[in-house]
């Protein structure tokens, strides 16, 4: 921060769930999302609880917030997640490339011409959003025509588009064809890239649902990988009870977010801490509660070191601008320090 020239008086943290929710609290009437109309009020009125899933790239976020009588808003769980966002999709994409033009190939593209494989994935995210479930149309994806070119290369006499299947890692036989530059395969074949990925952001999902003893009955859906049918289907599908809640431009609405969040900091009143936070002290030595094996003479006294003091625990509530009272440790003979 201080080697990118920004000021710590002018910089504030943003929370990616809490930004986002925070978007989809001002979004204008006029600018509906997907759900029914009236669904944000719903989801903001005092009493109410939401989950906020920021599925991004890398990681997917999720957190779950309760609206306050005075409006302000208080987290229900810490937040937490995974690195199950649309990256690991690509990643399964490209296990697929590899298998299609075999690990010669591959090996050789890694080592000199790795940009190739980058243009394979970069192609794929373009694309991916128009898989649907359960379509009859096919899913077709557009090859770097150097992928060929290297395919012959170490293949000589053999064109990789002639080819009509692909023998995947799970040992499964693919049936693809082309058309031009174009891969296409069966929409239900192109859904298995995603399958890990939903299976555990949707495990998640239950588990915490489980976990909050609120019922809870809005599930708000932001970033990049909102866009995608596969996910949003399997969520509505896995939850058919819950008002989903999809924002127009959702890949933009952490930044959106954050800028309403920079003006309007207060809204969020109450989070959870997502460690315990302490200090090493040392005690008077009490065999009831200590370990031998830290126990030492000071001076006239039995003491215990290696003691670990919690200031803060995991999951605890902490009241945003609220001063905790003064403490006092002793961390050496001659050392107090005040917190």
């Amino acid at each position: 921060m201080q080697e990118a020239g920004i000021d710590s008086d002018m910089l504030t943290i943003a929370l990616e769930p809490e930004a986002a929710a925070l978007f989809v609290k001002h979004l204008p009437v006029e600018r509906k999302v997907d759900g029914k109309r009236g669904d944000v009020f719903k989801t903001f009125a005092p009493g109410s609880s939401y989950i906020v899933v920021d599925a991004g790239g890398g990681t997917i976020d999720i957190t779950a917030h309760e609206v306050m009588d005075d409006g302000h808003v208080r987290e229900l769980i810490r937040a937490r997640g995974g690195n199950w966002g649309s990256t690991s999709v690509d990643d399964k994409y490209l296990d697929f490339i590899k298998c299609l033009i075999g690990d010669s190939v591959a090996r050789h593209l890694q080592q000199s011409q790795s940009t190739v494989l980058v243009e394979v994935c970069k192609e794929f995210k373009i694309d991916k959003r128009t898989i649907s479930p359960k379509s009859d149309i096919k899913f077709q994806v557009r090859i770097p025509y150097e992928l060929a070119e290297e395919y012959t290369k170490v293949y000589p006499g053999e064109n990789l588009m002639s080819k009509d299947s692909v023998l995947t890692k799970r040992k499964k036989r693919v049936r693809i064809s082309f058309v031009n530059d174009k891969l296409r395969l069966a929409s239900e074949d192109a859904e298995h890239f995603f399958a890990k990925s939903v299976k555990k952001i949707t495990r998640r999902l239950k588990d915490i649902l489980q976990e909050i003893k609120k019922q809870i009955t809005t599930l708000i859906l932001v970033g990049g990988y909102a866009d995608s049918q596969v996910l949003t289907k399997a969520i509505k599908s896995k939850f058919p009870e819950m008002r989903i809640i999809i924002p127009e431009e959702a890949a933009w609405s952490v930044l959106r977010g954050a800028v309403i969040f920079g003006h309007d900091p207060s809204l969020i009143k109450e989070r959870r801490s997502k460690c315990t936070y302490g200090l090493m002290v040392f005690e008077t030595f009490d065999p009831s509660k200590h370990d031998e094996k830290y126990k030492y003479n000071d001076g006239d006294e039995e003491r215990c070191g290696n003691v670990f003091s919690k200031l803060l625990e995991k999951d605890e509530a902490v009241t945003v601008g609220e001063y905790q009272k003064e403490r006092v440790f002793m961390l050496h003979k001659k050392l107090n320090m005040e917190i």
